[in-house]
Parts: structure tokens; sequence; C-alpha cells
């Protein structure tokens, strides 16, 4: 088995600290954003190509209901003139 010529492949992992600063009676926030994903391009025609990719997110907060987790699958097909 071989992969596909002109195949591209990537992968991304990220981080942030992000702080948002409060002048006020109540807490300061603070947040971690952790992100991860990967895709694939084949061109599999002159004029046309398969993307497909997944990303997932996930956010941890010093704030209550501020956290969550999310999820994106795409497929599509990108043709040009």
């Amino acid at each position: 088995w071989q992969l596909p010529r002109g195949l591209a492949l990537r992968l991304h992992l990220g981080y942030e600290n992000r702080d948002f600063p409060i002048d006020a009676p109540i807490a300061d926030r603070q947040d971690d954003l952790y992100t991860a994903g990967a895709s694939a391009d084949w061109p599999f025609s002159r004029n046309v190509k398969l993307s497909v990719g997944v990303d997932l997110q996930q956010r941890s907060s010093t704030r209550d209901l501020q956290d969550y987790d999310y999820g994106n699958v795409r497929v599509q097909i990108i043709g040009s003139l």
C-alpha cells in the first residue's frame, strides 16, 4: 500500500494563557486554551482537491461556567478554474 501522490498532511498543537484582569470586587479571570488538529489535502485531479480535517479545543478557566470542549470535523471538495 502506498500514499497517494501529492498528499499533504498537517498537524498542529497549541497552548495559550489568557489573563483578564478586572478592577472590581470580583475575582480576575484566567483561561488556559489547548488546541490540536490534523488535516490532509489530496489533489485527485488538476482542478479538484479533497481536504479533510479535525480540530479540537479545550478551555479551562478560573471562572465558573467558562470551561468548554469543542470539536470540528470537516470534509471539503475544492475546485479551481
